[in-house]
């Protein structure tokens, strides 16, 4: 016999039942077989009654069990008391199955059967101590059958290799008003064998009966079931174990692993669950949860019946640090962290090399750098890593790259050349190994203009200002080269032309933007003056400018009953007459805080201004026919009036 075993003996006949199976008794035997001294039952506490009626019954067994631990150990005997039942045909001759189940991890790995009237010996095997069950023949039972209970305990689950004829059945008495009933069903299983309660028991051949009183009949009042407090080695029906508290696995927890993002890790994650004594705990379903950007996980996992619960982690795309937990509400140590690393071809980030990277240098556009840009690829420790494919392109300002991709060398280095496009200012050159954290990494340098070629006109030309002053824009150049590009510190001289005045400063530079400016005042001169810039060999030297010199008309008036039109030139005043020849101009100049308005009131006419409010407003006409022109206020009518006379 296999140590640890648990053997059920009656006497009777013998019968060998299923693979491995031990023999049965001989029916001529008047002890029963294989019975140790400390498992002796006086026959004195067997009962025996014969059957009341004629009709056919169960016959049941009642004794006790004498349980010791296995092992070499000598340790006090426990009797515990039984009941089994077996039920039967009509037939006096017909035989019924006994099915016996152990409260432990192990199979049932024997049945037997036996006549009505024969004492019969069956051994069962099972993994927790071992014991003897000696019984004798007792009363009648009606057509089903009772059992001894075993609480809190897995049972072994069906294993017809193992010489079952039937599939294990679990059975389960129900109380219904102060009446017992005893129903069977298959055992439950689950991932690591079928847990549930225990029991010994007797299965009729036919199942479909379900349902026996037992506490109303006083006939059977020597067979109540007993409960039998055997669980795998405890005992007492209590409650199986409370988990209290999760951790790391104490070995291989899968922490801290270093993998190919995108990958599944080789070792999976692994947490410990235990009771509050630290004994692990079986069937805890503990969650996991990825990181954010760490990839996926298995979502939820059972502790096993080591206490242990395992994942496994898919890393996320990108490299570098990733994180998960594990957790299982109301446990200490909940949520269990863990850390892992995703490299990408080996390697974790990408940036410049410290030195000589290339970074900012400077060169006329279309020229090709001197120095090379380089970038250098390592690990999670900062360890150069070879053979790293870096991707490079041209981004802002164009231009082009030598390659489009380079491996990193032994130094983890990657290299490529620059060379500028046509366009002046910032250029930029990325490196990209997707993924990697750094990456992309910029290198910028920047591209001067060449050579200028042109110059032209920018701003200030066409102004009309009154004689004798400066217009409030100056006149402006631009120089450019020949793609394009703003050239700076290029020399400009300015001069003046028709009507007098200046320009101030005549020899100007251009600025970063390309711009050359000066101030100019104009002449006394009604009409046309000009003025021009030069720098020669540059296409578009010199570059002129025009401006209309005028006369100047305030329009102002503080007091309603004091306002007026009034001639700068000559000081008339509602009306207010100028004389100019055709081509001059005059200009209307807001004073005070009223609102004012130009209105053309005769023929020939001209256009009418807007009404405008405070000082610093203007509004000039050039006058191109000869004619008397009229006009008077838009908001004071008539109490403000002026003619101009064009020659």
């Amino acid at each position: 016999m296999m140590p640890g075993s648990v053997v059920m003996s009656c006497r009777g006949s013998a019968r060998r039942v299923g693979a491995g199976a031990p023999s049965v008794g001989s029916r001529r035997s008047s002890k029963p077989r294989h019975k140790p001294a400390s498992s002796r039952v006086s026959r004195s506490r067997l009962r025996r009654s014969r059957p009341s009626g004629g009709g056919a019954g169960g016959r049941s067994r009642t004794g006790a069990i004498t349980q010791a631990p296995s092992g070499a150990a000598r340790l006090p005997i426990q009797r515990l008391p039984w009941t089994m039942g077996i039920c039967q045909r009509r037939s006096v001759a017909s035989t019924s199955r006994l099915v016996a189940w152990w409260a432990g991890t192990a199979s049932l790995v024997a049945c037997g059967s036996g006549s009505a009237r024969a004492e019969t010996s069956h051994t069962v095997t099972g993994r927790p101590p071992r014991a003897r069950l000696a019984c004798r023949s007792t009363s009648r039972l009606p057509s089903a059958y009772v059992s001894g209970r075993v609480t809190a305990a897995p049972c072994g689950h069906s294993d017809p290799a193992a010489g079952q004829r039937e599939p294990v059945r679990m059975v389960h008495p129900l109380k219904v008003g102060g009446a017992y009933y005893i129903c069977d069903a298959p055992a439950a299983q689950s991932s690591n064998g079928a847990v549930g309660l225990g029991y010994y028991g007797v299965s009729p051949r036919d199942t479909r009966r379900c349902g026996m009183a037992l506490s109303r009949r006083s006939r059977l009042a020597a067979l109540a079931t007993t409960i039998i407090s055997i669980a795998c080695g405890g005992g007492g029906g209590s409650p199986g174990p409370t988990p209290t508290q999760i951790a790391k696995a104490p070995t291989n927890d899968g922490d801290n692993q270093v993998g190919p993002a995108g990958q599944a890790l080789a070792t999976p994650l692994a947490v410990i669950v235990r009771d509050a004594s630290n004994n692990p705990v079986a069937a805890v379903t503990v969650t996991w949860t990825p990181g954010a950007g760490s990839g996926s996980i298995t979502p939820q996992s059972n502790s096993d019946a080591n206490g242990i619960a395992t994942a496994t982690w898919t890393l996320g795309a990108n490299a570098g640090a990733q994180t998960a937990t594990a957790a299982r509400t109301g446990l200490t140590g909940s949520p269990v962290s863990f850390n892992a690393t995703a490299q990408i071809q080996g390697a974790t980030q990408l940036a410049k090399t410290p030195a000589g990277s290339g970074d900012g240098q400077t060169d006329t556009v279309l020229a090709t750098l001197p120095n090379p840009y380089r970038v250098i690829a390592t690990d999670q420790n900062s360890n150069p890593v070879q053979g790293v494919s870096v991707h490079w392109a041209a981004t802002v300002g164009g231009g082009a790259v030598s390659t489009p991709t380079s491996v990193t060398d032994i130094n983890g280095i990657a290299v490529v050349t620059h060379e500028f496009g046509s366009t002046a200012g910032a250029q930029s050159v990325q490196a990209t190994v997707a993924g990697l954290i750094g990456s992309p990494v910029t290198l910028t340098s920047t591209a001067l203009p060449g050579i200028p070629t042109q110059i032209a006109k920018n701003g200030g030309d066409n102004q009309t200002g009154m004689i004798n002053t400066a217009l409030p824009t100056p006149h402006s150049v631009i120089v450019h080269d020949s793609h394009g590009n703003v050239v700076p510190m290029v020399p400009v001289t300015w001069s003046v032309g028709v009507g007098g005045g200046s320009v101030n400063p005549t020899n100007t530079t251009t600025g970063s933007n390309g711009v050359a400016s000066t101030t100019r005042t104009l002449g006394p001169t009604l009409g046309t003056q000009t003025d021009t810039a030069r720098t020669p060999g540059l296409a578009g030297s010199p570059v002129g400018f025009t401006a209309t010199g005028a006369l100047a008309v305030q329009v102002g008036g503080d007091i309603y009953n004091n306002v007026f039109f009034k001639s700068v030139h000559n000081g008339s005043q509602n009306p207010a007459v100028d004389t100019i020849p055709a081509g001059a101009a005059v200009i209307w100049e807001w004073v005070g805080s009223l609102s004012h308005g130009v209105e053309s009131t005769g023929s020939p006419s001209f256009n009418n201004s807007s009404i405008m409010t405070g000082a610093g407003k203007s509004y000039s006409v050039t006058f191109t026919s000869p004619g008397t022109y009229t006009y008077d206020c838009l908001v004071h009518g008539v109490q403000m009036t002026g003619r101009v006379v064009v020659q």
